[in-house]
């Protein structure tokens, strides 16, 4: 009983120290920290564009940029960008979930960049930065948006670029993030001044997925913890054992006596005295008669099949009256404790004490 709760205790405590670990870290705030990330505009210049970043302000609360679009350019765009002030990027490896608070004025869709470290395969041509990109519709009212990193792939035009097939995708290794791009995408109406207020950027975990799958794992170890115990415990109970008919010793008084020797002998258990001698004397039948007959019906000696009897009796008393262990040992014929103790876990592979925490538990 003890293992299992020492077993059930650890299981517990495992689960449970992973889950608050992973509760306990902390969001990755890109914007506003300014003195980890610096505050960029960009905009569709050095692509032979014309479109007009009007204002930039950035503050500890806000970055607002308002533009407009150029004409004569078959995509403009404009955006912010979010870089690590280290040159060496940051890890956020830890995150799954990136966390948008932000509003626009005249936008309906912005494109949002994650740029992480090079990579380079054989199927890769060599790059300076891998490119992973989602869309998110936005409204002019301030909203927080919650994005899966899951759902940031290579958009189809840098695949084709640097020659990547669909079957040589990868998820974003955010071992090493580079910068975050934010900006307009696919706007319907180009006239007119536009706006992007982004209020906050954060990465964080979202460890739902991960508390299922320590509730499945936590209830398939105890389920399998409590089957082992059920069947440790039918085994103790349904022990290899002679099956013997012999009379219970009363709670209240002292046994009966019998006639015949194996009778006598199933009755008389409990007198620690008792011997093959006095049983063959007491039952006019020979030592030797005695030892055959126990030996031909139960394939053991006079004392082990004596040491039975007196372990089922006890068995019995364990499970069913709230006696202390010296006096079962008493009642069942052994004169000294540590010898019921020894005897008992010989038959029975657990102690008197084990075996009744076992029942009772």
């Amino acid at each position: 009983m003890r293992l299992f709760v020492w077993l059930l205790l650890v299981l517990t405590a495992g689960v449970l120290v992973i889950a608050v670990a992973v509760s306990l870290i902390p969001a990755c705030v890109i914007f506003p920290s300014q003195a980890r990330f610096r505050v960029d505009a960009y905009s569709d210049a050095p692509n032979g564009g014309n479109s007009q970043v009007v204002r930039f302000d950035v503050s500890d609360s806000l970055a607002l940029m308002d533009f407009r679009f150029g004409e004569a350019f078959h995509s403009p765009y404009v955006g912010v960008s979010l870089t690590p002030v280290a040159s060496s990027g940051v890890d956020v490896s830890w995150y799954n979930c990136l966390k948008v608070e932000m509003r626009g004025g005249g936008l309906s869709r912005v494109g949002i960049a994650l740029y992480t470290q090079p990579v380079s395969s054989s199927g890769y041509t060599r790059v300076n930065e891998t490119l992973n990109h989602s869309y998110l519709n936005i409204t002019d009212q301030r909203t927080v948006y919650h994005l899966p990193l899951t759902q940031f792939q290579h958009p189809e035009w840098w695949e084709d670029l640097h020659g990547i097939s669909p079957e040589m995708r990868r998820r974003p290794d955010l071992s090493r993030l580079l910068h975050v791009n934010i900006g307009t995408a696919f706007t319907p109406q180009l006239d007119g001044d536009k706006q992007l207020c982004i209020y906050a950027v954060t990465l964080t975990r979202n460890n739902r997925e991960l508390y299922l799958w320590l509730a499945g794992i936590y209830v398939l170890m105890s389920a399998l913890l409590c089957v082992w115990r059920f069947w440790r415990v039918k085994a103790v109970v349904a022990s290899p054992g002679v099956t013997v008919s012999y009379r219970p010793v009363p709670l209240d008084e002292p046994a009966g006596s019998g006639e015949a020797c194996l009778d006598y002998l199933n009755t008389h258990y409990h007198f620690s005295d008792l011997t093959l001698e006095k049983v063959a004397a007491q039952t006019g039948t020979s030592p030797r008669r005695i030892t055959q007959l126990i030996h031909d019906r139960y394939g053991c000696h006079f004392k082990s099949y004596l040491n039975r009897i007196r372990i089922t009796e006890a068995k019995r008393l364990l499970a069913q009256a709230d006696l202390n262990m010296g006096e079962i040992a008493f009642r069942v014929g052994f004169n000294n404790q540590t010898h019921f103790n020894r005897v008992f876990k010989s038959e029975c592979g657990v102690s008197p004490t084990e075996f009744r925490e076992q029942l009772r538990g």
